[in-house]
């Protein structure tokens, strides 16, 4: 059943969800409300990510699993920055070159959805993603400052990327500085209300100044670190919520609770193994899902050795009655 070519035909335009941005297009609009009720009818999407944007982006995993089950992951997700790199200028680290499939990707009937695993704009040179350097956090909400400079070219690069999807009627599932509760990314276990400010800066910098209306802004904080709310911008602000969940029993995921309080709808950001050995077993998370977590709108699944296609039951993970592909979008 192709959902959105069937609302639209039916001419349903009145929505129970309103998105962050008021000013948010029609397409973006529907994905958030059908994203909001697919928990009602106990299905939930199906995602791979496919790697950094021109260093390891490729769609190998994603054909294996079309291959091996019979169904193309619903989601594909790119990173337009592998922010460990070092580049003069730093500039060049962003890339949005995977767009080309991501635009191919959603005209298939998909989704699609980005991360940004930022360089650190303290640094001349980029790189330093786990290590603050010389970094004053709230430099970033000054742009007249070196930092702030720098953070404003990023902002200006991925700007470029994301609206070059939106003139392709592509809407983004956008998932920015995620894991923000942990201690491991730069932008990581800042003041909460520093944080919650940066936020606040770039959602409307890309809202208002750059006229960016296809984004539907996820706040995704780790499970394995505490206090995953504590950083929560405001519900203006944000459109889903998420958990990164990298763990070998799914039932023992944390602050699932606490997130879906927030009253938005909920996804796994990120999902995966905890021991990267190959023999994890995908098939405990449609089960885990249906006992304990019911309200998620989507899985989305890390690439590489925390793919399902190199570990167990891919097929019965994508072969869920509660899963839906994109070829049953």
């Amino acid at each position: 059943m192709h959902f959105y070519l069937k609302f639209l035909l039916i001419g349903i335009v009145c929505y129970a969800r309103e998105p962050a941005d008021k000013g948010a297009n029609e397409k973006t609009r529907y994905i958030l409300n059908f994203l909001d009720t697919l928990p009602t009818q106990n299905r939930y999407l199906s995602g791979q990510f496919a790697g950094w944007s021109n260093v390891t982006f490729n769609l190998i995993q994603m054909d294996q699993i079309t291959n091996l089950t019979g169904h193309t992951p619903a989601i594909l997700g790119c990173d337009y920055a592998a922010g460990w790199l070092h580049a003069t200028p730093p500039q060049t680290i962003i890339n949005y070159s995977c767009n080309k499939y991501l635009k191919d990707h959603s005209n298939a009937n998909g989704l699609v959805t980005i991360d940004i695993h930022f360089p650190n704009p303290a640094s001349p040179d980029g790189g330093f993603l786990k290590n603050r350097t010389n970094l004053t956090f709230t430099d970033l909400l000054d742009f007249q400052s070196e930092t702030g400079q720098r953070w404003k070219s990023y902002l200006n690069i991925i700007a470029d990327g994301l609206n070059e999807l939106q003139e392709a009627n592509v809407t983004v599932l956008f998932r920015p500085l995620h894991e923000m509760n942990g201690a491991w990314f730069w932008w990581g276990n800042q003041n909460s209300n520093d944080f919650r400010s940066v936020w606040i800066s770039l959602f409307e910098y890309f809202s208002t100044e750059m006229n960016l209306h296809n984004l539907l802004w996820i706040y995704a904080p780790d499970q394995s670190a505490p206090n995953p709310s504590m950083f929560y911008p405001g519900d203006d602000y944000v459109d889903i919520v998420a958990l990164d969940v990298y763990v070998d029993d799914p039932n023992s995921m944390q602050g699932y609770e606490e997130m879906v309080r927030l009253g938005k709808p909920f996804a796994l950001g990120e999902v995966g193994p905890h021991t990267t050995d190959g023999h994890f077993d995908y098939s405990l998370w449609p089960i885990a899902i249906a006992n304990h977590f019911n309200l998620i709108s989507y899985f989305f699944a890390w690439d590489g050795i925390y793919s399902p296609i190199e570990n167990r039951n891919a097929y019965q993970l994508f072969n869920s009655k509660h899963v839906i592909n994109r070829d049953q979008l």
